[in-house]
């Protein structure tokens, strides 16, 4: 029998996050669903039995890039999307979005945005759940010329923890690019979204919570802000291994920090990928790049080497970005301010998890399964969960 859904799974090096995970997967008993792992790590993980999981194990150890290919070429359902190893779904919700899909005809299903931060030393870990009631189906139009000016902030259906694409999409670029993967981008559910953004032809909306977006200590995000891993054989941060594909940036001896080169790295080489041209101008290109960037010292010396002549327009960026950044005090005012902004307009729910109840995904899930947070109307609510 063919799955309706297929959850695809890289993971590298991140047992604990895994294995949390996979107590998850075994809450989730449904024929229509097949889970496929993939194990990318140095040391082959040791899996006991599942029935409902399917376990690769490249013949090598794979860049990021290669890696989700590998796993789209062993996906069998009719709907897909990816999952991190420290990600999460709500079992009971996951059976009933494979319902809905079942009979579901369009190309994409986007599902609510949710996320957990796992706690890190002394900090509290945090659930967040977008409560949108009437949330609005993007105009594909209207994507599209957004993607090609490569406008910061475009939301576009990355096929990851909250948008599910059908197995069409693939097979219209496979017909239409036989000589290129899917992904080409070191990020690929970027590259993979602005793809679909172009593929698909009709959506819908779950509007129901399914996927909880995980960010832990060892996210690739955290480690590249960082300056970490960049030494590491096979680590995300090591350009020899999982080279910046876009010409221009070749020459880079540092992968840029999470921020608007990285971004704007995945929407350019997906979108030549598409044999399309984007109608960014350069000048503005090298100010957002030291403007957005989450890491200046180090966006500033990469953007220089890429834009030279526009060297005066980035500093402009840097300056005026720093600035920003100083009327806010901190990163983290800013992500408070952000927060803050979105339970004002209604447009998240925020729930604080203290205590030592809420460790991991999998604790974090058995929680929301039997309780009723997931269905509060309040806008910040404080949860503390004893074991």
């Amino acid at each position: 029998m063919k799955p309706i859904l297929s959850i695809l799974i890289p993971t590298r090096n991140r047992t604990q996050e895994l294995n949390s995970l996979l107590s998850i997967i075994d809450l989730c008993n449904s024929g229509a669903i097949e889970f496929i792992v993939s194990d990318n790590s140095d040391i082959p993980h040791e899996f006991l039995s599942r029935q409902n999981v399917k376990f690769l194990r490249p013949t090598s150890i794979l860049n990021m890039k290669d890696h989700w290919n590998f796993l789209l070429s062993h996906a069998k359902g009719r709907f897909i999307t990816f999952l991190g190893d420290d990600d999460a779904f709500i079992p009971s919700e996951i059976i009933r979005l494979g319902a809905f899909a079942d009979s579901c005809t369009a190309d994409l299903i986007w599902t609510r945005q949710a996320g957990y931060a796992w706690p890190v030393e002394e900090q509290e870990g945090v659930f967040f759940q977008e409560i949108r009631n009437n949330p609005k189906t993007q105009d594909f139009k209207e994507m599209r010329s957004r993607i090609l000016r490569i406008q910061h902030g475009t939301e576009i259906p990355v096929p990851y923890c909250r948008v599910l694409f059908h197995e069409r999409v693939i097979e219209k670029w496979t017909t239409a690019f036989s000589d290129s993967p899917f992904c080409v981008s070191r990020i690929p559910d970027i590259s993979a979204g602005v793809k679909i953004a172009f593929l698909a032809e009709s959506q819908v909306h779950y509007n129901y919570t399914v996927f909880i977006s995980g960010s832990s200590k060892s996210s690739n995000g955290g480690l590249t802000r960082q300056g970490l891993g960049l030494d590491d054989t096979h680590g995300f941060n090591n350009l020899k291994f999982n080279p910046l594909t876009l010409e221009e940036f070749r020459s880079l001896l540092v992968a840029p920090p999470f921020g608007y080169i990285t971004w704007f790295e995945a929407f350019e080489e997906s979108i030549r990928s598409l044999r399309l041209r984007s109608r960014s101008r350069t000048p503005w290109i090298a100010f957002k790049s030291a403007f957005y960037s989450s890491n200046f010292g180090s966006q500033m010396q990469i953007s220089s080497q890429v834009w030279p002549q526009w060297h005066p327009i980035s500093s402009m960026g840097f300056v005026l970005g720093s600035i920003n950044r100083r009327l806010l005090r901190h990163a983290w005012l800013w992500r408070k301010f952000q927060v803050g902004m979105k339970i004002i307009f209604r447009k998240s729910s925020f729930v604080i998890l203290g205590g030592e109840g809420i460790p991991t995904t999998f604790a974090l899930v058995k929680f929301l399964e039997r309780t009723e947070v997931l269905r509060k109307k309040e806008r910040l609510v404080k949860v503390v969960v004893s074991k």
